[in-house]
């Protein structure tokens, strides 16, 4: 529960807890009288059930946005399709500053070892290697804005370097793609 509960935690990390959570009810049905175990069986078949129920009634994206709390999952299909679309295997492209599921799902790699936003913003060094890369000769051809280059540096580093190197190319699904000025 302490993990759950931490700063670094989000809900689809939550899935942890379902096997433990699972011999726990087990062992509490199996130690219950005969009436009590069918009633905390019945319990633990209605609620799952319902929630079921209850998300087959609404539309595909409304089904989603019900489970899915962050926007960046939710528009990362649109986006990785756009990305298909425009752009070979081999170019790489950037989430700036993080959404690990749209290189999964654009199925395009990128050459930055950290994927998520509390690597860039804590571990030491890693801001000025993604300086680097961005503006490096292996630069991505992509970089999908999530967040703001003032939000992770403040000191406007990142923000000129994109500005040097990138222009917009599209808006997709909320964010705006931005392509390498040297182009693919």
């Amino acid at each position: 529960m302490a993990v759950i509960g931490g700063p670094f935690a989000h809900p689809h990390y939550w899935v942890q807890v379902v096997a433990p959570l699972a011999a726990l009810a087990g062992l509490a049905i199996a130690a219950a009288g005969e009436r009590t175990a069918v009633g905390l069986l019945a319990v633990a078949l209605v609620v799952p059930l319902g929630l079921q129920t209850l998300l087959a009634t609404r539309t595909p994206a409304r089904q989603a946005s019900s489970v899915i709390t962050d926007p960046r999952l939710l528009a990362n299909g649109e986006v990785s399709a756009w990305l298909r679309a425009h752009s070979g295997p081999d170019d790489r492209v950037y989430a700036f500053v993080a959404s690990a599921d749209l290189y999964l799902l654009s199925d395009r790699l990128t050459g930055y070892p950290y994927l998520w936003q509390a690597n860039v913003e804590h571990i030491p060094g890693a801001l000025e290697l993604l300086t680097g890369y961005l503006s490096g000769p292996a630069a991505p051809r992509f970089v999908v804005v999530y967040e703001q280059p003032a939000t992770i540096d403040p000191s406007g580093t990142l923000g000129r370097v994109l500005a040097q190197h990138y222009l917009p190319s599209a808006h997709v699904g909320g964010y705006a793609v931005l392509e390498h000025a040297g182009g693919g």
